[in-house]
């Protein structure tokens, strides 16, 4: 399947953008741009028929420096310069639309309502209420203006009295707004990072647990003289590994939820690979799972590793154990394939190891495991898998 364009991520420029806060900006930048422009070039029409000379060559000239800030941010002008020169454009334009004739007047008192809006968003509470007491004195001098009629006025003192208040009022109601908002941003973060410190050191103490365990059952399979038992001692031990590989992986993790499979299955097969003599290949495409579908994965790895490590060569030959993950089309495809004398199939039926990957494949969407006996033991498991963005 060929990779779709997503286009408006292109337009709207917001993946350039890492963090949430900046993408969001960015594209609400970009929004300001592309509908400002369309907005002027409209009116630009209507200003040619009417012959407001002055209003058309304005709105052309920042109509043509709005597109070349659009072309080279967020490349070449970063996200805040870009900010402070688009707002600057348009909030002088909407002032000079109060005083110089153009073709849709009326509609500079609606755009003027949004402009506080956009003003403490993007650049916040301390330097909106700067920038907005700069365009309050403007709207003051345009009000004086057209009582004292320096300059023809386009709209009598009094609505231009009117707009001025409202614009006042509209101004601490957004103030209020953005100010609210950040407040709860900042709780928002405090309560995130204790959490992440909570989960680390749940992760890290069940990290310690597992450790204490295993450490428990080894010294016993060390102490235990009946080869069975102090088989089925290790291979318990081995299966504790598995699970206190992911707490540790999630301990140093950022996410705490999302694990990353390519380390994950390197961190098992190391572990195994320090208790045998023979080789273990890995082929690992990038993965990512959500912890109990890694911890289930792990299981069936270490119990696959293990059976091939134990019975598929002889005691004195040093075997090959191939394992790959491979990710094609939302289905991840876990394979491990050895080159030994293969399973017993009557006997490996009644395996626990064989058990165990049957019961752990049913806890995946769509769980398929296929067992190819030829050539070796090559054993398959497949599920579906929506791919992480």
């Amino acid at each position: 399947m060929g990779n779709r364009i997503n286009w408006p991520s292109y337009i709207l420029k917001y993946r350039y953008f890492s963090s949430t806060g900046e993408r969001l900006r960015g594209l609400l930048l970009s929004l300001l741009i592309l509908i400002s422009v369309f907005i002027m070039i409209f009116d630009i029409y209507g200003s040619i028929k009417e012959n407001y000379i002055f209003m058309y060559v304005t709105e052309a000239a920042i109509i043509l420096l709005l597109l070349m800030l659009y072309l080279l941010f967020p490349r070449f002008i970063s996200l805040k310069t870009t900010t402070f020169i688009v707002l600057g454009f348009i909030t002088l334009f909407i002032l000079a639309s109060l005083t110089i004739p153009g073709y849709n007047q009326a509609f500079v008192l609606f755009t003027l309502a949004i402009v506080p809006a956009y003003l403490f968003f993007f650049l916040g509470t301390r330097t909106g209420i700067k920038w907005n007491t700069v365009v309050i004195l403007l709207l003051i001098l345009t009000t004086l203006n057209a009582y004292t009629a320096w300059i023809t006025p386009v709209f009598t003192a009094e609505l231009l009295m009117q707009t001025t208040i409202a614009y006042i009022a509209l101004s601490y109601f957004y103030y209020m707004l953005e100010k609210e908002r950040n407040r709860y941003e900042e709780e928002l973060s405090v309560a995130l990072k204790n959490k992440e410190v909570l989960l680390k050191e749940v992760h890290h103490r069940a990290k310690n647990n597992l450790q204490i365990i295993m450490g428990l059952l080894e010294s016993q399979a060390f102490r235990t003289k009946g080869a069975a038992c102090k088989k089925i001692l290790i291979s318990q031990r081995y299966r504790l590994q598995a699970m206190s590989l992911i707490h540790e992986s999630l301990s140093y993790s950022t996410t705490y939820e999302k694990v990353d499979m390519s380390q994950y299955i390197k961190g098992i097969a190391n572990n195994i690979q320090k208790y045998t003599h023979h080789t273990i290949v890995l082929d690992l495409e990038p993965c990512v799972l959500g912890m109990s579908d890694a911890m289930n994965l792990g299981l069936f790895l270490n119990e696959a590793i293990s059976n091939a490590s134990e019975h598929a060569y002889a005691k004195e030959v040093k075997g090959r154990i191939e394992v790959s993950l491979k990710y094609r089309e939302e289905q991840c495809v876990l394979r491990i394939k050895d080159f030994g004398r293969g399973f017993d199939t009557n006997r490996s039926s009644h395996s626990l190891g064989l058990v165990l990957m049957e019961d752990i494949s049913n806890f995946f969407n769509e769980g398929n495991m296929m067992i190819d006996f030829e050539e070796g033991t090559e054993i398959v498991f497949s599920f579906t898998q929506k791919k992480n963005t």
